[in-house]
């Protein structure tokens, strides 16, 4: 019998040396083996895996390539003699934002992430300077401040961010915002200007993808100390107001 057990990454790259990690998922395929196959496992907080005739089989802290080996090990241990293995990563534990941003919560880590486009997808600062504090902490540890944009951000990271305010109010303080999500080319924030539109805060944004629909626009605005009114399928021309947040669904087809 041969079984193929490699390390790979579906949708997204790897990050080098990647450690897998609770909240990963990860499908193993055994060629010419099915009743050994199993897809899209989600590793537990426990790091362990049940695997078909292996039992227990610790996933947690290895590389691809370390994995890769143990397993090989494993199966040749009474099993296989001569076994080739392939473990797919399939999705990535998210990172998380908090604090002085728009989107809190987690976000699906993605290939080539950094701090510039995590604090975009949350709604976040676009400029690094004195007045922002930024903080990530990884696999526990002490939070390290960041100022570079092209920092490099991992699944599981924790990214706090802590605006100041100036005692003096300055026009750039006074600069309004508003924000695209969903189906759009480069989801973020971006600055308003009087008389803009649906469609051209679209435009700001790269303009649709080639899943969005048009008819599927919804607009969340938010007032002084008040819920947000939720304005649904809004038409391309709809005015949009400072702090509106665009939100652009997907077609059915």
């Amino acid at each position: 019998m041969w079984l193929c057990l490699q390390v790979a990454v579906a949708a997204v790259a790897a990050p080098q040396q990647y450690l897998i990690a609770p909240g990963d998922v990860i499908s193993v395929t055994v060629f010419d083996e099915p009743e050994l196959s199993v897809a899209d496992i989600r590793v537990p907080s426990s790091g362990v895996i049940a695997y078909p005739l292996l039992g227990r089989v610790e996933v947690k802290d290895h590389t691809e390539s370390s994995l890769e080996k143990h397993v090989t090990a494993l199966l040749l241990d009474g099993y296989l003699k001569k076994p080739k293995v392939s473990v797919t990563i399939t999705r990535y534990r998210p990172f998380f934002v908090s604090g002085d941003v728009d989107q809190p919560g987690q976000h699906a880590y993605a290939e080539a992430m950094n701090l510039e486009k995590a604090l975009a997808l949350a709604g976040g600062p676009r400029a690094l300077d004195e007045s922002v504090e930024v903080r990530v902490s990884r696999d526990g540890e002490e939070a390290l401040r960041v100022h570079d944009p092209g920092y490099s951000v991992l699944p599981g990271d924790v990214i706090s961010v802590k605006r100041y305010r100036k005692s003096v109010e300055t026009p750039e303080e006074t600069k309004q915002y508003i924000y695209l999500y969903g189906e759009v080319r480069s989801p973020g924030s971006y600055d308003y200007r009087q008389g803009l539109t649906v469609e051209q805060a679209v435009a700001l944004a790269g303009g649709f993808t080639d899943r969005a629909s048009k008819r599927k626009i919804d607009v969340s605005r938010y007032r002084d100390g008040q819920e947000p009114e939720k304005l649904k399928r809004v038409k391309l021309y709809f005015d949009i107001m400072p702090g509106d947040v665009i939100t652009v669904g997907a077609s059915l087809f």
